[in-house]
């Protein structure tokens, strides 16, 4: 019962962190249907996150995604080199709007905090962490361009990428 109450706690909490923490950092709101974790086998998933657009542009979503699979070697979160084995978004669609000044991401990413300054952990540092995801999938993409004379919906093909990260070549 603890174990069944502790993970359907675990991904509500992450929902709502990543909602709060989102919208917070990017000035805009940040939706999650739901997040499934398991800890104890590595996998997890952010259904229907939505990452509206910020101020000045249309209400509808700058980002959704139908969702995010992640498949983690659970012993490497200990390790210098965290793995993952695979990271899947399904169904991306961006909203790229452009007006005569800006446009919608460029506006959400200067919304990000600055670094405070500190700088990265050496990699000789026993506390810096690398990490490695060994396969990425992004599936179905699509893009819509706005702009002040129309909008254009392209579709984009499948995106599928390999040993992505550092410290491969320093682990074996």
């Amino acid at each position: 019962i603890v174990g069944g109450l502790s993970y359907l706690y675990l991904g509500s909490a992450v929902k709502a962190g990543i909602e709060y923490a989102g919208g917070a950092a990017l000035k805009t709101k940040v939706l999650v249907e739901s997040v499934t974790l398991s800890p104890l086998n590595g996998k997890g998933s952010i259904r229907g996150p939505t990452l509206a657009n910020p101020e000045g542009f249309s209400e509808g979503a700058a980002l959704a995604l139908g969702a995010i699979e992640l498949e983690l070697l659970v012993g490497s979160v200990f390790d210098d080199v965290i793995e993952i084995d695979l990271l899947r978004i399904a169904q991306p669609q961006i909203r790229y709007e452009t007006t005569l000044r800006t446009d919608n991401l460029r506006t959400l990413l200067a919304n990000l905090p600055q670094g405070s300054g500190a700088q990265p952990a050496s990699s000789g540092d026993a506390t810096s962490k690398r990490l490695l995801i060994k396969r990425i999938e992004i599936l179905g993409p699509q893009l819509t361009i706005v702009t002040a004379i129309g909008s254009a919906p392209i579709t984009l093909p499948d995106i599928v990428l390999s040993d992505i990260g550092g410290g491969r070549g320093s682990h074996p």
